[in-house]
């Protein structure tokens, strides 16, 4: 047979044609584990580059939280018993504004270390069942408590509305991180527009996923602005007179609703005001039921 043909032969039939000299073989190998070395290196190397960003941030946390706690708690105390002794208004007023300062630091304070410990792995979710509806009503609830306490009860004219197949909307969320974003977009939501009031509003899809909306009737947001406000210290052109907070509060909420595979997006309501939508994937199962908690 022709060399030729049976080469041709030999391919057609898959037999591997390519001849290695024992020196090939070792410098392959010799190839595959340095670079197993060096992968090896390289996991060593994220490990500690995480560790070493928990423990900044569980050290900064404390660093800047316990001394602003001291600050307020005297301030507190301070205001308390200027307020009970006739003559010391000045000394009241005085202390109220470093406590008012203090508050402002800590809420600073917490939304940064909340971005950098949600963009490590520092700020992994605790995902467990959730009853979204008793959720959000747990939040409302403390909304208007916050209001009636500040005598201003006017403030939250709050309509909520569910519209669900079920008695409850069930999802794998981390509690917490869930009340905080609905926490920050409702009191924007006051801050902008609630004088005009606020209509809520939790939908359950056919695939069990959720969608919250939150919508008041402010000024809304410049169309150019609704992907910008979700940015870190971003303040929009129609809140840069101070009305609005340190512009951390959105990117939190954002990092929060990526974490759960969820998104939130902003929108200007037709008639007026901003709309807030916030929505989580489903998490029952084809038989309708929730499935059982998940930690992780």
């Amino acid at each position: 047979m022709h060399p030729d043909t049976a080469a041709a032969a030999s391919l057609g039939s898959g037999t591997d044609t390519s001849t290695h000299t024992p020196n090939d073989v070792t410098a392959l190998r010799m190839r595959l584990n340095a670079c197993e070395l060096e992968l090896s290196k390289a996991r060593r190397t994220t490990q500690e580059a995480k560790r070493s960003q928990a423990e900044f941030i569980a050290n900064i946390s404390h660093e800047l939280r316990t001394p602003l706690q001291t600050i307020l708690g005297f301030s507190e105390l301070g205001a308390s018993l200027a307020h009970s002794r006739a003559g010391h208004s000045d000394y009241e007023d005085m202390f109220g504004e470093i406590c008012a300062g203090g508050q402002r630091m800590l809420s600073l304070v917490n939304a940064v270390l909340d971005v950098a410990s949600l963009s490590s792995s520092v700020g992994s979710l605790s995902l467990q069942r959730v009853d979204v509806i008793e959720l959000i009503e747990g939040v409302v609830g403390a909304a208007k408590s916050r209001a009636q306490s500040a005598s201003r009860p006017s403030e939250l004219d709050l309509q909520l509305r569910f519209e669900h197949s079920h008695h409850a909307s069930w999802a794998l969320v981390d509690a917490a991180r869930l009340q905080q974003v609905l926490h920050n977009v409702l009191a924007n939501a006051l801050r902008f527009g609630g004088h005009a009031g606020i209509q809520m509003t939790c939908t359950e899809h056919e695939n069990g996923s959720i969608t919250i909306t939150v919508r008041d009737h402010g000024p809304g947001i410049p169309a150019d602005e609704l992907e910008a406000v979700f940015e870190p210290f971003f303040q929009s052109s129609r809140t840069r007179d101070g009305s609005g907070g340190v512009g951390l509060g959105l990117t939190v909420c954002r990092k929060i609703m990526r974490a759960h595979a969820g998104s939130i997006h902003a929108a200007n309501a037709p008639n007026g005001g901003c709309i807030m939508r916030i929505k989580l994937p489903g998490s029952r199962d084809a038989s309708g039921h929730a499935p059982a908690d998940v930690n992780r």
